[in-house]
């Protein structure tokens, strides 16, 4: 007679059909995530910090000569704090005024300070004293002075002219 042998099924292990569940599982989330992602742009904003320099007090200081009328003065400032503007009413040969001022940082960054100006008559000797160093930020401050000095000019004239406030950030300075 002849007997048959069996033949034997091999069956998967406990920890094989784990493996199969776990590799299948995985699958499915990988290709799951990729369609979710598919259409999704993620766009931010990163702020470092700002830069803010402004010019925070300013005082006149002028030399008036006997036997002249009176020369007025008038400071104010323009562009946000970023631009001092002075106006010279009935200047005389000789006359003269110093004006200190104080530039504040109200930014985050630290700047340098560079001082330009504009639109001055070929009778005015302008010297700009301007803060040197790095203005750190937070509020803290340096001062300065414009020197103003009138030469040869008809009596009773009018003159103005702007002090420019210029920075950058004080690292990109070379």
């Amino acid at each position: 007679m002849r007997r048959f042998k069996k033949k034997k099924i091999k069956r998967l292990s406990r920890f094989g059909m784990m493996c199969m569940v776990l590799i299948l599982s995985m699958n499915l989330i990988g290709v799951g995530y990729g369609f979710w992602t598919d259409g999704m742009d993620i766009e931010g904003v990163v702020s470092t910090g700002n830069i803010d320099p402004v010019f925070s007090k300013y005082g006149l200081y002028e030399l008036v000569e006997e036997g002249y009328p009176a020369c007025s003065t008038d400071l104010r400032l323009d562009d946000g704090g970023k631009k001092l503007y002075i106006h010279i009413q009935d200047a005389y040969p000789g006359y003269s005024a110093r004006i200190r001022f104080e530039i504040t940082n109200q930014g985050t960054v630290p700047i340098i300070c560079d001082m330009a100006t504009d639109s001055i008559a070929d009778c005015l000797s302008i010297r700009v004293n301007e803060p040197t160093g790095m203005i750190k930020g937070f509020g803290e401050s340096k001062e300065g002075e414009v020197e103003i000095t009138v030469g040869d000019v008809v009596q009773d004239e009018s003159y103005e002219f702007t002090v420019n406030l210029l920075f950058e950030q004080w690292n990109t300075v070379k």
